[in-house]
């Protein structure tokens, strides 16, 4: 629990370097894009820093999936061969939900009971994050979930964190725009999946 405690900050920096590295090159090296901080840690500590990534690779949403899943393996080398975090390697812990909110959960639980995995990216969308942010909350680790943009997820809880616009900012805007503005619509009919 110390280390997860004692990391979760440095997590959050990771994440901010999954970014920058999964989107290509940008000004300078990850470590010049990211803020340097100072996290205790056990003197003499060499075990590398655990990250679950939940994703999905197979089922519906593969696509979203394994861009995330070979940007994370990208951003992870790049981090590595910089010096890792705190002076440590990174190593991912990665999983398949299979876009299944059930097997997001059950995948959750095992990264929740592991006591060497630190924080976890994913699971990508609204629903699996959803599912899975009570878990992730009551074991006190952060869930970076990228694609989560219902309105109600990062305000689950103290530890959920998600790289999108809210549905509720993002979609009326482009609704105005798109619909009013271009096509001069009364009526809208909207399909979607949940």
């Amino acid at each position: 629990m110390r280390i997860r405690r004692e990391l979760r900050k440095a997590f959050a920096l990771l994440g901010i370097a999954l970014l920058l590295a999964g989107c290509g090159e940008g000004a300078g090296t990850v470590k010049d894009n990211v803020p340097q901080m100072s996290v205790p840690d056990e003197p003499g500590e060499t075990r590398p820093i655990k990250i679950g990534l939940i994703v999905t690779v197979t089922g519906e949403k593969e696509e979203f999936g394994k861009s995330l899943w070979v940007s994370a393996e990208m951003a992870v080398e790049k981090i590595n061969k910089e010096g890792g975090v705190l002076g440590r390697q990174i190593e991912l812990v990665q999983r398949d939900s299979r876009a299944e909110s059930k097997r997001a959960v059950e995948i959750a639980r095992e990264m929740a009971a592991d006591e060497d995995i630190t924080a976890v990216i994913g699971p990508m969308m609204s629903g699996e994050a959803i599912a899975c942010a009570p878990i992730f909350e009551e074991a006190g680790m952060i869930e970076l979930a990228p694609l989560a943009n219902h309105p109600d997820y990062a305000s689950m809880g103290a530890h959920m964190f998600t790289l999108a616009a809210s549905q509720t900012a993002e979609f009326p805007p482009i609704v105005e725009k798109q619909v009013k503005g271009f096509h001069k619509a009364k009526r809208v009919g909207v399909m979607y999946t949940s």
